[in-house]
């Protein structure tokens, strides 16, 4: 059940922000912090209690905020790594993640919805109906939801639901939730529309909402699936900001690194020949961190064997390990890879 104290009730996260940095830079009442962030009085009390609720700072004797550790970590952090550490400190608010996961589990749900839900939940209407909004804007603004004509639907599904990947305050690995800014990389190459090329050759796509959630779904899935394998071999499955998934193991001499791609039948080639691309640039970039590292791409369905040739390129040329969800939720692959993917599973 749901407490009003634990629901926030300042609407803009960018000025949540702005509150944790303040307190950082010596504001330390809600009248300092309002005047820092250019709001009334009573809207540094909103502010202030804002950014308590997600744990980046914490009250200490009457009207005196300093940071948490935890805000102190999340300022130190470069600017294009705080959306995937605001959106983990966020969904550890009780409300903003009930919210979420109802979002999640009943996908399209309406205004209406989720207030009824609030209000089961143990909210007064009236509070249910003033703060859902609150942390809708949060949710949409992380972008872990999407606002379609007024319904709502979950847009990524965060791995550090079941402790799935560690997390982690070492530079080498960021954080267990996977990088919203980045999240849907692969998506963007899901091109279930329409494809037009006009009499100069220049190139347009449509692409379907559709399809982009579907892309997201499965390349989650891979990740969330691919890290339960491995969690039961003695590994420590981790993520990067810019890699999918790698492991350390501890009973054996190799390293590997993940790429996921979710495909279709139309993008599978263009897929691999990213996941070939980005495995030798994260192998280079990260090679102090995880040396000398097995490298495999794993992709959502099987390639045709139309592909058998570029298939051959990867594996044989460019020593790409190459494996496949199957419809029974199990990693395959082939034969020519099939003694190294024993090695990994421990078969």
């Amino acid at each position: 059940m749901l407490h009003s104290s634990d629901v926030p009730q300042a609407n803009d996260l960018t000025d949540v922000v702005k509150t944790v940095e303040a307190v950082a830079n010596g504001a330390t009442t809600y009248q300092d912090i309002a005047a820092a962030i250019g709001k009334v009085e009573r809207q540094g009390r909103y502010y202030r209690l804002a950014a308590e609720q997600i744990g980046l700072i914490m009250s200490v004797g009457t009207n005196h905020s300093v940071l948490t550790q935890a805000g102190k970590s999340f300022l130190s952090l470069d600017h294009h790594l705080r959306r995937p550490s605001l959106a983990h400190s966020v969904l550890g608010n009780s409300a903003c993640s009930n919210v979420y996961y109802y979002i999640l589990n009943h996908p399209n749900c309406t205004l209406d919805d989720l207030e009824n839900h609030l209000i089961l939940e143990g909210l007064a209407e009236s509070i249910s109906i003033r703060r859902r909004s609150t942390i809708l804007n949060w949710l949409l603004e992380l972008e872990l939801i999407d606002n379609n004509n007024q319904t709502y639907t979950a847009l990524w599904k965060p791995s550090h639901q079941g402790s799935i990947i560690e997390w982690l305050t070492e530079s080498l690995a960021y954080d267990i939730y996977p990088q919203i800014n980045s999240a849907l990389h692969d998506a963007e190459a899901i091109w279930d529309g329409n494809y037009n090329e006009d009499i100069d050759g220049d190139i347009t796509f449509q692409i379907s909402r559709e399809a982009r959630e579907s892309a997201t779904k499965s390349h989650q899935n891979l990740v969330i699936t691919m890290a339960d394998a491995i969690r039961g071999l003695d590994a420590e499955p981790m993520m990067t900001v810019h890699i999918d998934l790698f492991a350390l193991f501890n009973n054996k001499s190799n390293n590997y690194l993940f790429e996921m791609k979710s495909c279709t039948d139309k993008n599978m080639i263009s897929q691999m020949r990213k996941g070939l691309t980005q495995l030798y640039e994260y192998r280079y970039r990260y090679k102090k961190d995880i040396p000398d590292p097995e490298l495999w791409l794993v992709l959502d369905k099987k390639p045709d064997s139309a592909l058998d040739w570029y298939l051959d390129f990867l594996v044989i040329d460019r020593s790409i390990n190459i494996c496949w969800l199957s419809k029974t939720n199990d990693f395959q692959t082939y034969n020519i890879c099939q003694d190294r993917f024993n090695t990994l599973m421990q078969k």
